[in-house]
């Protein structure tokens, strides 16, 4: 299997034409960003071509509207996906709904935008994160196996958080679950997370190696299970962001590390050790 590595734009302030040559310097294959409303297309098309890279478009349905139901998501994912039509994206990376649904609205949503998505042009996955309804692991199973086609991005730093543990591939139960989310998962967020947050403040440190392993563990079962299934070529993006997000000194406000080199250093150590497993 083939890994191409995608630099999310999360937290980098210049333009799509200054962040291309600088992530194509450092041996990523694609950028990510999220696209909320009309854009000019020219620009980005111009700085994907210059550098030969892909996009991935990131896409959030109804964005974090309150009280909003699964209709007014539907209608939401329809004009986004086809504001997005003129940039040609490889894939879309969409965060899906909201957590307080019930679980047959939410299995109505995915069912209507998996629908919509077999009509375009690019493939759409649906993020696992934090507020929307893909929130916590069984919640996911369950609507994985009520609905065929629905594809993931599995950022699993949400789920260590929202359930304060670390999964153990030792135990059944949740080498079971991480293998149904690998068995549909297209897309990776790289993003190690801890039991009390979605993003550990350093991952290079010593004291993190052990949470960055058990992390890696589960991103080589996905692609094990994918490889076996004869995928050729996965998308990975060491997706860490900028602060408040990115833990930071409480007295200074300064992030607890340089959140372009920890993206880098995600990606060029995965390069490594996921290469044997790819």
């Amino acid at each position: 299997m083939e890994l191409r590595w995608v630099r999310h734009l999360w937290g980098f302030s210049g333009s799509m034409a200054d962040a291309a040559p600088r992530a194509k310097a450092v041996g990523y294959t694609g950028l990510e960003a999220s696209f909320q409303e009309p854009v000019d297309s020219g620009p980005i098309l111009d700085a994907l071509a210059e550098h030969g890279l892909e996009l991935v478009a990131q896409i959030h349905s109804a964005g974090f509207t309150p009280h909003s139901g699964v209709d007014d998501h539907i209608a939401d994912f329809r004009r986004k996906v086809e504001w997005i039509l003129p940039i040609k994206p490889v894939r879309v990376n969409c965060h899906p709904g909201r957590d307080s649904w019930p679980r047959d609205e939410a299995a109505r949503y995915f069912r209507e935008v998996c629908r919509i998505a077999a009509d375009l042009p690019f493939p759409v996955s649906f993020e696992t994160h934090r507020s929307r309804i893909l929130f916590n692991p069984y919640a996911t199973v369950a609507l994985l196996e009520a609905v065929a086609d629905l594809r993931l991005t599995a950022d699993l730093s949400h789920w260590t958080c929202v359930c304060e543990r670390l999964f153990d591939l030792d135990r059944s139960a949740d080498r079971a679950m991480i293998e149904a989310v690998a068995a549909r998962t297209d897309y990776i967020h790289a993003r190690v997370g801890t039991s009390q947050s979605p993003q550990i403040a350093d991952p290079r440190t010593p004291e993190a190696l052990a949470t960055v392993e058990r992390f890696e563990s589960w991103w080589r079962l996905i692609l094990d299970v994918q490889s076996g299934a004869g995928v050729k070529k996965m998308l990975v993006c060491p997706e860490f962001g900028p602060p408040p997000y990115q833990p930071t000194d409480p007295h200074s406000g300064k992030p607890a590390a340089d959140l372009e080199a920890i993206c880098d250093w995600m990606a060029q150590r995965l390069g490594r050790t996921l290469v044997d497993t790819a």
